[in-house]
């Protein structure tokens, strides 16, 4: 305990104190879990607990004396019983005890809300979940409340309602955010009429929420927040080749550009591909890799797409569209990805073949690739080859065993860049 200077301020903090801990263990105990009294009451034995350095203080005896009064006041008042060591009597105290009867009197004296009535305003606050559109959110809603039903509090912070309820407030509006995505900015705005609200109450929060729930691991916070329509601000396609589409009546060719165009996440979902020119397509994971291949392989008749590592959602609406035109017009049309020879590389080929292209095949990408370029390489540490071996377990990425076999041995990942060799006379 912290030095007082008078007899009053040292009795008020000490009472406040006892008075907290026992409670504190009274809510951690199986009567508190059961709400049913049991035989073992909270207790503490002062040579234990947090209060014996100021009560064997031998420099300063009254210490002591003070600490007595107001626990024999307390006993008096029944709210705690007191054990005392053998022939000490009224002089050395072995437990304290909590009189569990008198909980709503001691709760009060202590200034404190009881647990069990934080536990319930908590789940009046999440109640609106229970028939949430998603069926993650209604699955956490779901195992949150059954934790706090039987007093437990699952890991929520019980003295923040305000910010669960904040909570609440964001995943009620994902299902109305549209396929262009919601700045971030303008959801904090409209729900909290704070534009940096979100970023700096919610966000921590939600993303938590979003890792533990999401089917797919993303690489960063950004990627998550897109998966469900939050973005910094609605981001471009950008794609290489010709193709035309219609958009609004009028037919629209990228013919005749060069490098590259961007398209708005507003263009790509008013937009309905009608034609494409080319020989096959190219997903590229990074921008310098995507840059280096539409430069080295100008002329190619290659519709090529950067993806930004994983697919954002105005990239997946691109692609879907330009799934669905295959489907219908040219399903044999070679498609391929490039991207890092790592965990996040494999993820996102993964995801484009699954969700979009189911005859996706990798471009350096391979074993060979990886022990040409290995010198070129960055090291991985113990927490990333767990990630590794995980996948080597996972019947999904059966395909890539040799490539993450290699990045176990050699604890080593390649990034894109660092692959400076385009296959000029790559055909597909």
């Amino acid at each position: 305990m912290a030095p007082f200077f008078n007899e009053r301020q040292f009795k008020i903090k000490f009472q406040e104190q006892v008075l907290a801990f026992l409670l504190r263990k009274y809510e951690r105990s199986q009567a508190f879990l059961s709400g049913r009294p049991s035989r073992q009451r909270p207790q503490f034995t002062m040579k234990k607990s947090p209060f014996q350095k100021d009560y064997y203080d031998e420099m300063d005896f009254m210490k002591r004396v003070w600490m007595h009064d107001v626990l024999q006041e307390l006993e008096r008042e029944e709210l705690v019983s007191l054990s005392w060591m053998r022939f000490q009597e009224g002089s050395e105290l072995e437990k304290v005890y909590l009189n569990v009867d008198a909980l709503e009197k001691v709760y009060l004296l202590a200034g404190i809300e009881p647990k069990h009535k934080k536990m319930e305003r908590m789940r009046e606050t999440l109640q609106p979940l229970e028939f949430h559109p998603w069926e993650w959110v209604r699955q956490w809603w779901q195992e949150t409340d059954l934790k706090l039903a039987k007093r437990k509090s699952g890991g929520l912070d019980l003295d923040d309602l305000s910010g669960y309820k904040d909570l609440v407030k964001v995943l009620s509006k994902l299902p109305n955010i549209d396929d262009t995505g919601k700045s971030k900015r303008l959801l904090s705005q409209e729900l909290f009429r704070d534009t940096k609200h979100f970023e700096r109450n919610v966000q921590k929060r939600f993303l938590s929420l979003l890792k533990k729930y999401s089917p797919i691991e993303f690489e960063t916070d950004e990627e998550y927040l897109d998966s469900v329509g939050i973005v910094e601000n609605p981001k471009n396609v950008y794609v290489s080749g010709w193709l035309e589409c219609q958009l609004r009546g009028e037919t629209v060719s990228t013919k005749g550009f060069l490098g590259n165009i961007g398209l708005s996440a507003w263009t790509v979902k008013e937009m309905e591909i009608c034609s494409i020119y080319c020989k096959r397509i190219i997903t590229i994971e990074n921008l310098t890799s995507y840059h280096q291949w539409t430069q080295q392989r100008a002329g190619k008749q290659e519709l090529v797409i950067y993806t930004g590592g994983f697919p954002h959602r105005t990239l997946q609406m691109f692609l879907a569209k330009l799934a669905n035109y295959l489907k219908s017009n040219c399903p044999n049309m070679p498609v391929y990805h490039w991207g890092d020879i790592d965990v996040g590389g494999v993820r996102i080929f993964e995801f484009i073949k699954t969700n979009f292209f189911q005859k996706t095949e990798p471009i350096l990408m391979d074993a060979s690739t990886f022990m040409k370029y290995k010198d070129k390489a960055l090291p991985i540490d113990d927490g990333y080859v767990l990630k590794v071996r995980v996948m080597l377990e996972s019947q999904r990425f059966s395909s890539w065993h040799e490539v993450l076999q290699l990045l176990e041995q050699y604890r080593l990942r390649i990034e894109q860049e660092s692959i400076d060799e385009i296959p000029s006379n790559f055909s597909g």
